[in-house]
């Protein structure tokens, strides 16, 4: 079997492109570039303006105080219990013989914020 012989090297450098075609070439070089400058600065100033996710006006206590004295349904949707049942595990969490998780939150809040998460199947960033 013979090979066939080698293809004749060229210079690419030798190679002549028209000019009406570099310059169409260039221009959407150009516009690609100011395309993506753009995309970039969009992305970069969108991650400066970010929105609280809990923006309610009621702090902790007086959130969870609202949710129990509200809506009935609401409390059940939230804490995954109704507004009764949600007292009565509070008042016998309180009873307890034990450390509370935080002295700054009352046992209300926290069990509100433990509800919340197992109920919800959120994180502790969203509670």
């Amino acid at each position: 079997m013979n090979s066939p012989p080698p293809a004749p090297q060229r210079d690419l450098s030798s190679i002549q492109i028209h000019s009406r075609f570099q310059e169409q070439q260039l221009r959407v070089m150009i516009k690609l570039l100011i395309i993506i400058v753009i995309l970039a600065t969009l992305y970069e100033w969108s991650k400066s303006f970010k929105s609280p996710y809990n923006n309610s006006s009621l702090p902790g206590a007086r959130y969870v105080e609202f949710i129990l004295r509200g809506n009935r349904s609401r409390c059940r949707t939230m804490f995954r219990l109704n507004n009764d049942t949600f007292e009565l595990l509070a008042q016998k969490l309180s009873h307890l013989d034990f450390h509370p998780a935080s002295r700054a939150l009352a046992m209300e809040e926290q069990l509100a914020i433990f509800m919340y998460i197992v109920g919800q199947a959120a994180t502790n960033r969203q509670a």
